[in-house]
């Protein structure tokens, strides 16, 4: 008969084999594990040491060029506050300049208004006085509404200049004659250029010489002159910008203010001069007799 030897102690160790094929047996006088444990505790601290250099030679250098940037930066503000303060210096200094170009066009020539003037009275026509009078108290302007904020307060208005024309006249005809010319002036508002009287004066003696050793004669048949009209015109100066009139301004013999206004134009200051000017009336002819009198 046979008998069965089970050995279980080395059935044991062959399960244990190949529940582990991976596993390396390592002799006890194998001394590399130990070799590379050492070797990784030594260069570990070494490698955190050199980073923890770099880290802070980096930050120093970037602390460094912070301080660099900063400096830079404290300069370049410095010399945006020196530019605002020039760029309102220049603000400042355009304004008053466009403040006082605006005086220029604003001006109203009196020797160009007289020549306008003599060149419209029409025969029979003797201006006595031209005065200027105070504007009536509807002829002032209003006031607008307060702008927005941040926007440009709006130009102030150009005063207004009011003038009478005082003198007499042959007849009442002359007087309307003289009024519808002048009415046509580029200088002169046309609404408000009006008669404001007209009165028929007393007939008027005509004054003889007495020589000495002659006869004073007979007072009786002393000559009459006939009547003449006394009579006042109030008419306001236009609100148009001389620059607009400037060819009208040029033909009444202005000439420096019209050299000042064109210098101007050429540098800037003053816009040029939009669209033309109004129609030139020259030399006024008087309107056809047979008006009705005032």
């Amino acid at each position: 008969m046979y008998s069965l030897d089970i050995n279980f102690l080395n059935d044991r160790q062959i399960r244990q084999e190949a529940a582990t094929p991976g596993r390396v047996n390592v002799s006890p006088d194998n001394k590399t594990p130990l070799y590379i444990g050492a070797a990784v505790a030594v260069l570990a601290p070494l490698i955190a040491g050199l980073a923890w250099f770099l880290l802070n030679n980096s930050n120093a250098s970037l602390t460094q060029k912070q301080a660099e940037l900063d400096t830079k930066l404290t300069e370049i503000k410095a010399k945006l506050g020196e530019i605002d303060v020039l760029r309102k210096q220049i603000k400042d200094t355009t304004d008053e300049t466009a403040a006082l170009a605006s005086v220029f066009t604003r001006i109203k020539p009196w020797s160009a208004m007289a020549q306008d003037i003599r060149d419209r009275i029409p025969a029979g026509i003797q201006i006595a006085t031209i005065e200027q009078i105070p504007p009536p108290a509807t002829s002032t302007p209003v006031p607008s509404a307060s702008p927005s904020p941040g926007a440009q307060p709006p130009p102030a208005p150009p005063p207004i200049v009011v003038l009478k024309l005082a003198g007499i006249a042959n007849n009442f005809d002359a007087v309307n004659d003289f009024l519808l010319v002048l009415q046509k002036s580029s200088f002169f508002k046309p609404e408000e250029t009006k008669l404001v009287k007209a009165t028929l004066g007393k007939p008027r003696t005509l004054q003889s010489l007495s020589l000495e050793g002659s006869s004073g004669g007979d007072s009786s048949k002393t000559p009459k002159l006939p009547p003449v009209v006394e009579f006042e015109i109030q008419t306001s100066l236009t609100e148009v910008s001389t620059s607009d009139l400037i060819r009208e301004v040029e033909r009444k013999g202005a000439v420096g203010l019209v050299t000042r206004i064109e210098y101007l134009q050429q540098k800037g200051v003053i816009p040029p001069t939009q669209g033309t000017t109004a129609p030139t009336q020259g030399t006024a002819t008087p309107p056809a007799q047979g008006k009705t009198k005032p």
